[in-house]
């Protein structure tokens, strides 16, 4: 059984990460076979938690939540542009979550990438 800092953990992931407490339960049910987290033994909570990080990578996500295409050039242009030679370590750093490609984010990090990097456009211009 876990204690209440673990608990704590797993709640604060799931809000930060915005898992619904239906999709809680499903990852729940589908890689422990138990209903609720006060199930899970200690060996479980490192597993949970990185299922529960990995919630929303390019794996569990519908066409609808992938990056555009449109997204997708702009954000190759910008890094281009910014001279930036390992762009999937670089937005990692960005969105505060390991990619292995840009086809792995979701809208509204791809949106985030893109404004931090056309602030760093523009911070870049007004120096020359």
């Amino acid at each position: 059984m876990l204690n209440r800092r673990a608990y704590a953990r797993i709640h604060k992931l799931l809000k930060k990460r915005g898992i619904t407490d239906i999709e809680y339960r499903k990852i729940l049910h589908e890689n422990f076979g138990v209903k609720s987290s006060k199930d899970l033994a200690w060996p479980q909570f490192p597993v949970l938690m990185r299922k529960l990080r990995e919630y929303g990578s390019a794996s569990y996500q519908t066409e609808e939540d992938r990056i555009s295409l449109d997204q997708h050039d702009l954000l190759m242009e910008l890094i281009t542009d910014v001279g930036i030679f390992n762009s999937c370590g670089y937005v990692s750093k960005i969105i505060r979550r390991n990619i292995s490609s840009l086809g792995e984010l979701t809208k509204k990090e791809a949106a985030t990438a893109i404004h931090a990097l056309k602030r760093m456009k523009e911070k870049r211009n007004k120096g020359l």
